[in-house]
């Protein structure tokens, strides 16, 4: 490991971190770190008294009462040489007592990161990204993923791992990792982390969701404190949600010290900014920043959402953070966090129409009593047992319960998040965790994201894949949605057929809703006559052979039972 980096994460207990240049460099050093110091020095007299990103700014003269031994410098000017002699005659010596950040940046942090590893096989593909400590190598095939640790970072990852190894606490909350029988000439070694199959991002989660994501993190913060352990990132994208539980997907954001502040200044923009904003019932001003990545949750986001009693709690609420940081009291740092949380618990108000959609079938366990429908689609499901169910606009997900009851795993997608919010309290209260609940839309399902820019996967593996690419299933249902999507989103059959087939490997239960509908009936009108059974059932056969029709006896509805054709066999 670099010894300037060793040297500045392994600080000893109680020493104190000093910047001395509140500048841009001072800005680059904490962004590249994710670091920051005590306090921070500064050789301009206008600049003492004030702040530098919320730390206060000193005269070089604060250094003379420092006890030498107990102190870390960071020179964060590019007038390096001269403070460097100024921190001598003050009987402090480089590289024990003091670092030239910029140096460390240079030769560290600002080297460029290739997105190309031959000494990898050609099907795992490397995964872009700015972690130094450490790259990510995926093996889609095999549905694998490792983390290939950086040489100058080997001491500091291998502390962690090593509490990590023995501590059930920590397993209990950090993505399964294990060391790898792979050995790479350019790693220190590679670590595995267990696959998650249904990976999905905060902007695919319901508000609750989130929420439980933010408490999570807190509660992580609390058992990394107690390992004398801390992360430098504190943002929803480290965090997954897996098989009815969340846990930490990053393991080299942990590091062997104290959770530094400017992590805490992210997690109170990343979480109780948004959670400020959902509160004020701005959900998709929330949900259109969550999906911009190059977007944010700033203060100036918010500010002008609460009142000047709200903005006055608020900003109580970052000076008792800050006074407990410096006081080094981390467990009231993490307690205030947790109270502030409470302040924005999450209630979803739900609709009279989509959320309560087969809310009474919950309530019913004699199949006898189902509706036709219902007992068709599960008995096709039953005996096609397919490796994945994903339900397309399916509510609150009644059918992905039904699969899971014989262990199909299933995925639910609908663009009403009430549903979503709904099918994951079920999820909590019955403790069915073979679901995976997707806010989102049918015709604008999640494109792929790499670095900050939506790529193109037949080009790019992304660091977030694609909907398509993460959720294609072996049977999709797509009930009571083609009459939606044709009379209000203006879809021809063509087009909703093959972006179904985008999503599906096998099989799928598809509905059709003729003009002999109430509704339908009062939406078909001129310009609307390839609307037809026939018309639909001739685009429905180019991709898909019809296994079986039946009627649900409701009048004008119709369920296609359908098997995908191979390439070769396609109209």
């Amino acid at each position: 490991m670099n010894g300037w980096v060793k040297r500045l994460y392994e600080r000893r207990q109680g020493e104190k971190l000093i910047f001395f240049g509140a500048s841009s460099a001072y800005d680059k050093f904490t962004s590249h770190f994710n670091i920051s110091p005590d306090y921070c020095v500064d050789n301009d007299s206008r600049k003492w008294g004030l702040k530098h990103n919320d730390i206060k700014i000193q005269s070089p003269d604060a250094l003379r009462n420092e006890q030498k031994g107990n102190v870390f410098i960071v020179i964060t000017s590019s007038f390096a040489a001269e403070i460097s002699s100024q921190l001598e005659r003050y009987g402090f010596q480089e590289g024990e007592d003091y670092i030239d950040g910029l140096a460390l940046l240079k030769q560290i942090y600002c080297k460029r990161i290739s997105g190309f590893n031959r000494h990898v096989d050609s099907h795992v593909k490397v995964l872009k990204g700015g972690d130094v400590a450490g790259q990510v190598l995926v093996d889609p095939e095999n549905r694998r993923i490792f983390r290939g640790i950086n040489p100058d970072f080997e001491s500091l990852v291998n502390q962690v791992y090593q509490k990590f190894e023995q501590s059930p606490s920590l397993q209990a909350k950090i993505i399964d990792t294990k060391k790898a029988e792979q050995h790479l000439p350019t790693y220190a070694f590679v670590l595995e982390h267990e696959w998650i199959p249904n990976i999905t991002y905060p902007y695919e989660w319901s508000p609750t969701m989130f929420y439980d994501a933010a408490v999570f993190l807190t509660d992580l913060m609390e058992t990394l404190h107690r390992h004398q352990l801390g992360t430098k990132d504190a943002h929803p994208l480290n965090v997954a949600y897996h098989n009815g539980r969340w846990v930490w997907i990053d393991f080299c954001s942990i590091i062997p010290m104290t959770t530094p502040f400017i992590a805490i200044q992210e997690f109170v923009a990343s979480f109780i900014h948004p959670l400020i904003m959902l509160s004020k019932n701005n959900t998709e001003k929330v949900y259109m920043y969550f999906k911009n990545p190059k977007l944010g949750f700033a203060w100036e986001d918010i500010k002008g959402y609460l009142s000047e009693d709200e903005q006055a709690q608020y900003t109580e609420r970052m000076a008792a953070l800050r006074k407990h940081y410096h006081h080094r009291d981390m467990s009231a740092v993490i307690a205030n966090l947790k109270d502030w949380l409470t302040q924005y618990v999450v209630a979803v108000e739900e609709d009279e129409t989509w959320s309560q959609y087969h809310d009474n079938l919950f309530e019913i366990s004699d199949r006898n009593e189902w509706p036709l429908k219902n007992k068709y689609v599960v008995d096709f499901i039953h005996s096609k047992k397919p490796d994945r169910l994903l339900d397309l606009a399916g509510a609150s997900g009644w059918y992905c319960f039904a699969a899971s009851q014989i262990g199909i795993p299933s995925v639910l997608i609908d663009s009403n998040i009430q549903c979503i919010n709904k099918c994951y309290e079920r999820m909590k209260q019955t403790g069915i965790y073979n679901i995976t609940p997707i806010y989102g839309d049918f015709i604008e399902m999640t494109p792929a994201m790499s670095i900050g820019y939506t790529v193109d996967e037949r080009i790019f593996y992304p660091q977030r894949p694609s909907f398509k690419a993460r959720f294609r299933s072996d049977m999709v249902l797509a009930l009571a949605i083609v009459h939606h999507l044709v009379f209000s989103a203006q879809l021809t059959f063509e087009e909703i057929i093959s972006q179904i087939s985008e999503v599906s490997s096998n099989y799928l239960v598809i509905e059709f809703i003729s003009t002999e509908d109430i509704y339908v009936s009062q939406w078909y009108h001129e310009g609307f006559d390839w609307y037809t059974r026939d018309n639909f059932e001739k685009v429905l056969s180019t991709q898909y052979e019809i296994l079986d029709v039946k009627d649900d006896h409701f009048k004008g509805r119709l369920l296609y039972f359908c098997r995908k054709r191979l390439q070769h066999e396609n109209r």
